[in-house]
């Protein structure tokens, strides 16, 4: 069988396909705490205003972090 010599991917490629991982992290802790904003939510007011301050903290992570490799996760609320 012949080796098949694949293409290596550019910087900017590795770079591009690094935030797209963050991203989809990003998309899915977002996802596991959508029940937190709802109106009939459990949590009190003052556990539902962390929710959101944690989710928006999720949202601005592509645009607060330079380097996809240095990025810090915000804390989730207990």
């Amino acid at each position: 069988m012949d080796n098949i010599a694949l293409p290596t991917p550019t910087m900017e490629e590795i770079h591009l396909m690094a935030w797209a991982r963050i991203r989809a992290k990003r998309d899915e802790l977002m996802a596991v705490t959508d029940w937190t904003q709802i109106s009939d939510s459990p949590l009190s007011a003052e556990k539902k205003a962390e929710f959101a301050g944690y989710r928006q903290a999720l949202r601005d992570l592509p645009q607060s972090a330079d380097n996809p490799d240095l990025v810090v996760w915000p804390q989730k609320p207990e």
